[in-house]
């Protein structure tokens, strides 16, 4: 292929990209992956469809208020 189709891409992907990718190496507190909050996502992305049905544009409002105290409340015991 003249343009050397998907390996080309993801070596210019990488390329330019190389400082955020990087960027673990520097600092000890930066993860190499978001998988953790990825994860953390996953269970609101599921049910999206299902809370299309919460009855009202209120009630639609307050459980998305809720979702979002949730998930962003500290993970403690």
């Amino acid at each position: 292929m003249p343009d050397g189709g998907g390996i080309a891409a993801a070596i210019d992907y990488g390329l330019r990209r190389w400082d955020a990718l990087g960027r673990f190496l520097h600092d000890g507190d930066v993860a190499i992956d978001n998988n953790h909050v990825e994860n953390l996502m996953r269970p609101w992305a599921l049910g999206w469809k299902a809370w299309l049905l919460v009855g009202s544009v209120l009630a639609g409002q307050r459980a998305a208020m809720v979702m979002s105290l949730v998930q962003s409340a500290p993970d403690r015991p």
